[in-house]
């Protein structure tokens, strides 16, 4: 990379004034692209733009909103990151080998049933996973997630 020859104190100055300008605009204007991608999120999970005349949420996108359904898909990804984030900062190394453990013992115990008798014993799978999602601190709505029917 070629070195410039720069006065430091001079360059630091105006570039930290620049960054403090630009970072308030970021601070200020975050809010609403989160709102944005929370309210893009809810429209095509809900399928909501059919209820507004649009065959598709790329329709939506284009005519109603001015972007592609691409850039419509990078801002919700991002909110489903910066959601992710707070969860994902506060579970423990230990937590972690913790429930790797668990899904492995999981893993195993499904194999081992499956090539006994042919088919699974269903309540004890149902309390099985009752029991790991308890020892885990994992919470489903409503309870433990039904299994598919038999």
């Amino acid at each position: 990379m070629p070195s410039y020859p720069t006065r430091p104190h001079l360059v630091s100055a105006v570039n930290r004034r620049r960054f403090e300008t630009l970072a308030a605009v970021v601070d200020r204007t975050k809010p609403a692209f989160e709102e944005m991608a929370r309210a893009l999120l809810e429209i095509r999970e809900g399928k909501l733009y059919r209820s507004a005349g649009y065959a598709t949420f790329e329709d939506c996108c284009r005519s109603r909103f001015g972007f592609s359904r691409q850039y419509a898909y990078r801002l919700m990804a991002g909110q489903r990151q910066i959601e992710a984030m707070p969860a994902l900062a506060y579970v423990s190394e230990q937590t972690l080998r913790r429930r790797r453990t668990a899904v492995r013992h999981l893993l195993q115990w499904a194999g081992e049933m499956e090539a006994g008798d042919g088919g699974f014993d269903w309540p004890a799978l149902e309390s099985m996973l009752a029991d790991l999602s308890r020892r885990l601190g994992l919470k489903a709505k409503g309870g433990v997630a039904p299994l598919p029917s038999r």
